[in-house]
């Protein structure tokens, strides 16, 4: 979730009220396992625990390694604080006086804090959250989901890592966001969406790289970023859904249904990409004069291949998901 989505996308808190806590619980401790299973698997690739209780990448994991020396680590957690203190400063007027009344907020840090707590539970947290435990379970045993660190959520403003365990390959970054009816703020992701893969993708600092037929902590780049929406009346029927699932039950059928919406509509994204990096190439070199910024070659362009690989592995997810519906 981007520091965009804060301002313009989270959940109101009318629409808040509707959350299940017993949900929300459940859907923790999914992704509490899932992190388990994560960190055992890549602990077998000589690599540290990664990723914490809710799945998400731990920066502090990644200290002192390649890299990553301590004091940039450091550096970017204050950014991470001082970009939650940012959005912490702009609530509204009313949710003050609601943070007052209901957590005793009376100065900024009390403010800020109240802001994080609301914020762990907000529907746009619980559809990130939810979106890597569903394609864990589906997926998993080719794919890493990996939630990303605070730091790529904030600064690079995608949510979700994807990539296939056998090549090293990174699928794609996703963006989720829980949009409702606002359709406006769907348009703004969309266009957000297709600058970034033009200028060349998205970089995931803490990632995930292979190397020399292991997985080591290391940056990914180019990265194809897509987004996922969803309506807020659908989300809590998944999350209640997913709430009664079990190890013996397995996914629910419309989880799957979900599931093949959103690759269908990823594979559609891709789709538009490569059109629009196609045009961009074709239009520099048309003009040879303007200036082509470093991280976009001219030839050979780095996210349209990683787009390929994308497109692959969405045929791969549709292809288990098929067996899904054969059982």
């Amino acid at each position: 979730m981007s520091s965009e989505s804060f301002s313009h996308e989270t959940s109101s808190p009318t629409q808040e009220l509707e959350n299940s806590p017993e949900s929300l619980e459940i859907l923790r401790e999914r992704l509490s396992a899932m992190a388990e299973r994560v960190n055992a698997e890549l602990e077998k690739e000589g690599m540290k625990p990664l990723l914490g209780k809710h799945g998400r990448i731990m920066m502090s994991a990644y200290k002192g390694e390649f890299q990553y020396p301590a004091h940039t680590v450091k550096d970017d957690s204050l950014r991470v604080d001082v970009m939650e203190n940012g959005f912490a400063s702009q609530v509204e007027k009313q949710d003050r006086e609601r943070y007052y009344y209901e957590y005793g907020a009376d100065s900024e840090e009390e403010v800020a804090q109240s802001w994080r707590k609301e914020r762990a539970t907000s529907l746009a947290e619980q559809w990130e959250m939810y979106v890597s435990v569903l394609f864990n379970e589906l997926f998993g045993e080719d794919f890493f989901v990996l939630r990303t660190s605070t730091f790529d959520d904030y600064v690079s403003g995608v949510d979700t890592l994807i990539i296939h365990k056998e090549t090293g390959e990174v699928v794609c970054a996703v963006d989720e966001v829980s949009l409702g009816k606002n359709s406006k703020g769907k348009q703004r992701k969309q266009e957000k969406v297709c600058r970034a893969n033009e200028e060349g993708g998205k970089k995931v600092k803490y990632g995930v790289v292979k190397k020399d037929g292991h997985f080591v902590m290391g940056e990914n780049k180019h990265v194809p970023v897509l987004y996922a929406d969803i309506t807020v009346e659908d989300l809590q029927r998944m999350l209640l859904l997913s709430s009664m699932t079990t190890p013996e039950r397995g996914v629910h059928p419309e989880e799957i249904v979900l599931c093949k919406r959103l690759l269908d509509d990823m594979e559609v994204q891709t789709s538009e990409m490569e059109r629009a990096i196609i045009t961009k190439e074709h239009e520099r070199q048309n003009e040879p004069w303007r200036r082509i910024p470093e991280q976009v070659p001219l030839e050979g362009s780095p996210v349209k291949r990683n787009i390929w690989a994308a497109q692959r592995r969405f045929a791969d997810m549709q292809r288990c998901l098929e067996k899904y519906h054969a059982e």
